[in-house]
């Protein structure tokens, strides 16, 4: 029976800082991570990502037959990885990289590994602290100067920034202090249950 891994996921270079704790199965692939990270921290799935784990790097395999990606040092499948591999032993870290464009790069690490239940739901999120940025707002330094600008209704470029946020996250519906680990674990589930 595979193990619980409890992980520990951070977005890096932005205040309010961006952290969940969530448990997934050993046996997942880290391009099954990739999907579950995706939700718990509410990203779009809308840009490239990839893992890097030391000197190595695990992506999808060329998703466009391009070409091109297996150039930076040794390269991975990240559908023929499992997660339980990378993260071994408490303590184990990665990294993981969002859209390249903005940067959005986030540290995880292994906090817990269990004995899986029977009757334990994966993956489930434990906690979780602020909201994660809009996709495409500008990577760190982007996100960070929206969330002052929006702070501020005199700001010249509120009204800008404040129509730009509810068109991509629906009217009045984006507060950087808030995350809901009930709302999260809903689309979890809803996940598991389209495939």
């Amino acid at each position: 029976m595979p193990d619980t891994l409890t992980l520990r996921i951070e977005l890096m270079h932005v205040k309010p800082k961006v952290i969940r704790t969530f448990k997934v199965s050993s046996n997942s692939s880290m391009y099954e991570l990739h999907f579950i990270i995706q939700r718990v921290m509410g990203w779009n799935d809308s840009h490239l990502h990839r893992f890097e784990v030391g000197d190595v790097m695990i992506q999808p395999k060329d998703p466009y037959g391009f070409g091109g990606f297996d150039d930076f040092g040794e390269t991975k499948d990240s559908s023929k990885v499992k997660v339980g591999k990378v993260f071994a032993k408490v303590g184990s870290k990665a990294k993981y990289e969002y859209d390249f464009g903005d940067g959005w790069m986030h540290k995880l690490e292994l906090v817990e590994r269990s004995e899986s239940s029977n009757t334990e739901v994966l993956p489930v999120v434990v906690s979780g602290k602020n909201a994660c940025p809009p996709d495409d707002s500008g990577g760190p330094w982007g996100y960070m100067a929206l969330v002052d600008i929006l702070k501020d209704p005199q700001h010249k470029y509120y009204n800008e920034r404040k129509e730009w946020v509810d068109a991509v996250m629906g009217k009045d519906k984006f507060n950087p202090k808030k995350y809901s680990v009930e709302a999260v674990n809903e689309r979890l589930v809803k996940m598991y249950e389209e495939e």
